[in-house]
């Protein structure tokens, strides 16, 4: 799909799969002006597609919002296999990127804009360089810059070739805030390995940080199960096993939910770990 300035796309429990174009958006291109354009999708799968930039979904100069949606096993010659947002804002809830592949930015590469994650999950992707699972670009001119937020949302598992930023990589001149309940990284990698790159990454005591030297060191598979599968709802999602840090994890009865329910549509909070008390856990997927 191609769509053009002043039109916004909502699409609801549809699958895009198999598509590819020779420069951007191999599933979705939106190209809007900055006000008129929008792009919704919800309960969705993008899945399989190719370009050069954008291998699932490229978004520019549109406000997008993709709400309980799988980006997986797309791939991008240049930038953000699953998907891209330049100059604009993006905001991903009860969402999982995951198995997509760029040179830079394998999940998500974010443009001078910002993006918003939002209780999602963002797991086995791949960069050729830089930013395995979301890679941010720097300062363009004057105040505008790629800022990336992070809210309760799990990033783990994501590889580069480049050592340092294989979670997240931010350039100078933008900034990663988290300090939300969020988990980063797992044993494979140090904190300095996976969160990297020249600009400012913000993280706080309310984040885990699953490296070898982090806050709670926790093998990846122990975090989150690393094959997406049907777990029920509409979408594909990584499950938690009972034992991994996520599950529980957001202690702040103030700060989750919103959102009421999982990508797959169970309520929040549960006791995903057996002990007696309801609390949200972090990614998309709530374990019951």
């Amino acid at each position: 799909m191609h769509v053009g300035s002043n039109t916004t796309l909502t699409l609801t429990n549809s699958t895009i799969s198999g598509n590819a174009a020779s420069d951007s958006g191999g599933g979705i291109a939106i190209n809007g002006d900055l006000s008129a354009s929008k792009l919704v999708l919800t309960n969705s799968t993008v899945s399989g597609n190719a370009a050069q930039d954008g291998g699932g979904i490229d978004i520019s100069y549109t406000n997008a919002s993709l709400d309980n949606s799988t980006i997986s096993g797309n791939t991008a010659s240049s930038g953000g296999g699953g998907v891209t947002n330049y100059r604009e804002t993006v905001t991903l809830t009860n969402s999982t990127i995951s198995g997509n592949e760029a040179q830079d930015g394998g999940g998500a590469l974010n443009g001078f804009g910002k993006m918003f994650f939002i209780n999602s999950t963002i797991s086995g992707n791949r960069a050729n360089s830089k930013g395995g699972g979301v890679y941010s670009s720097g300062l363009l001119t004057g105040a505008l810059r790629s800022d990336s937020v992070f809210n309760r949302t799990l990033i783990a598992g994501n590889t580069a070739t480049v050592p340092n930023g294989v979670e997240v990589y931010q350039l100078s001149g933008g900034v990663v805030t988290a300090n939300n309940f969020n988990l980063f990284g797992d044993r494979g990698s140090t904190t300095a390995q996976a969160l990297g790159g020249s600009g400012v990454i913000l993280f706080g005591g309310s984040d885990i940080t699953a490296t070898s030297n982090g806050t709670d060191p926790t093998n990846l598979e122990d975090i989150l199960n690393t094959t997406l599968a049907n777990n029920g709802g509409p979408t594909l999602t990584h499950a938690l096993p009972a034992t991994s840090p996520a599950v529980d994890a957001v202690t702040n009865v103030n700060t989750c939910p919103p959102p009421a329910q999982d990508q797959r549509g169970v309520t929040r909070p549960q006791d995903g770990n057996g002990d007696g008390g309801v609390a949200c856990d972090i990614g998309s997927y709530e374990r019951q």
